[in-house]
């Protein structure tokens, strides 16, 4: 059985090997995967606390809200941690890295916009009934949703292809 070393020979080891150093400092890089680690952490954390409340106060259509749109503020909390992470890089890559970052933030605000205005799309879809006999009206109604549903959608995108390409500057 191995001998446990004692304290006495511990205490010897650590003056043998000289004076205690501090921890060394995060380097730019550990420090970017550091706060990327710690935007999706924060998100993960926020969803978790609003849909304990959501559930405890019987708001089902609140947290379908959140379980659609989870992804695209994972996206958005990633690509806003990564304008601010821009500084990091080497300057001859600063600009582009910056752009790239501002056209991510646009793209996945768009996301989170298409995800909430489909989940309203749906809560508006289910006061019809279209499984009744007489459903005429219902399946007009909801024929109408989808159309300004996909309406709705164009529109997003447009409006973040403009916001986009207004973004890039000028050569």
């Amino acid at each position: 059985m191995p001998r446990l070393p004692s304290a006495l020979s511990l205490a010897a080891l650590d003056a043998a090997s000289g004076p205690a150093r501090a921890p060394a400092a995060l380097t730019d890089w550990e420090l970017a995967l550091v706060v990327l680690g710690g935007s999706l952490v924060a998100v993960a954390v926020a969803y978790r606390l609003l849909a304990l409340v959501f559930r405890r106060a019987q708001a089902p259509q609140a947290v379908r809200l959140l379980e659609r749109s989870k992804q695209g503020a994972r996206a958005l909390a990633v690509s806003i941690a990564g304008t601010q992470l821009v500084s990091l890089a080497p300057a001859h890559l600063q600009a582009g890295l910056a752009e790239l970052a501002r056209l991510a933030v646009i793209v996945a605000a768009s996301w989170v916009a298409i995800g909430i205005s489909g989940l309203l799309a749906d809560l508006a879809e289910r006061r019809f009934d279209v499984g009744a006999s007489d459903n005429l009206r219902a399946r007009r109604a909801v024929t109408q949703l989808k159309i300004v549903r996909r309406m709705v959608v164009v529109g997003i995108v447009i409006i973040a292809l403009l916001v986009a390409v207004t973004s890039v500057p000028q050569a």
